[in-house]
């Protein structure tokens, strides 16, 4: 076989498809930030549909009553594109400010398949849509646990995490106070 053909042969696919960029540590929205800024500015937006950087958004809600949103990269250190791939582009990719490499790309990137793709996806409109649901339960709330060791003994919720579905619960046995976390569907509310 001669290489020096494969090397010298252009790359051309048309297809839209999702290639992943490991770029500099820290760096993830800088790099897409600049890479959505870049193919305005190169009117390559018909050739690069999408900039995809996966967060994941969670819920914590403190003793004082303080509601926080944290954002936690899914993959850090990766950035997705959808684009077709061409020589252009590859060398678009390849050269933009902290984009290290194009991951499978040995003499030509691979694509992710589209399922692994809709995966990665889903599981950032679930956090999302977790971060909207409404908890059952508020702060200061007395419940009892439904685990038979601790049940006769009124807790109350100090601390509330979506995202986990945890629930800090405070109690004083023995002459000091006791925390606990547990799952909501292991508390249940005290009927006064």
């Amino acid at each position: 076989m001669d290489f020096t053909q494969l090397w010298n042969r252009q790359i051309e696919d048309t297809d839209y498809k999702w290639y992943v960029l490991s770029v500099v540590s820290w760096q993830e929205q800088f790099v897409a930030k600049n890479l959505k800024e870049a193919i305005k500015k190169n009117w390559l937006s018909n050739q690069i549909q999408e900039v995809f950087l996966p967060i994941i958004k969670t819920i914590t809600i403190s003793s004082s009553w303080e509601k926080k949103i944290k954002e936690k990269k899914l993959h850090p250190g990766y950035v997705y594109v959808k684009s077709v791939m061409n020589d252009k582009i590859w060398y678009f990719l390849r050269n933009s400010p902290n984009v290290r490499l194009i991951i499978w790309s040995e003499i030509y990137p691979t694509p992710v398949s589209d399922e692994e793709m809709n995966k990665i996806i889903e599981q950032v409109k679930k956090s999302e849509e977790r971060t909207e649901m409404d908890v059952p339960y508020k702060i200061w709330d007395k419940v009892k646990l439904k685990e038979e060791e601790l049940w006769g003994i009124e807790w109350e919720i100090i601390e509330i995490d979506k995202w986990t579905w945890n629930v800090k619960v405070r109690a004083r046995l023995m002459w000091r106070e006791t925390i606990v976390t547990v799952w909501f569907d292991k508390i249940e509310k005290l009927v006064i």
